[in-house]
């Protein structure tokens, strides 16, 4: 009885582990003139990415970039927008103060 319930519980663990995905999308919004916080961004990336060790990377990170020219509401929400339809899981970006509450809302 104690062997099947080990049994069961490595066909469950090993389900679950199957059920996550090997490649998450993430995105950024930055302005075009923060060349610094792009390059940030993309090197933090790409050091997980190299990372050999698998049981802290159990997945791939794919990154998708928008460069605003302006943080007024419009283009920060055309950008949000468009990183969501892309299937981004997370955003990572400026804060200003102007457009948030058109994207908290």
């Amino acid at each position: 009885m104690a062997q099947k319930c080990v049994l069961f519980l490595l066909w469950l663990s090993g389900r679950s582990l199957a059920g996550f995905p090997n490649q998450i999308n993430i995105g950024g919004l930055f302005m075009r003139s923060t060349v610094q916080e792009h390059s940030a961004f993309r090197f933090a990336v790409q050091l997980y990415n190299t990372n050999q060790n698998t049981t802290e990377k159990p997945f791939h990170l794919n990154y998708n970039v928008d460069n605003l020219e302006s943080s007024n509401s419009f283009s920060v929400t055309h950008a949000f927008c468009s990183q969501f339809s892309r299937g981004v899981y997370a955003i990572f970006g400026f804060y200003d103060k102007k457009s948030m509450n058109t994207l908290t809302s």
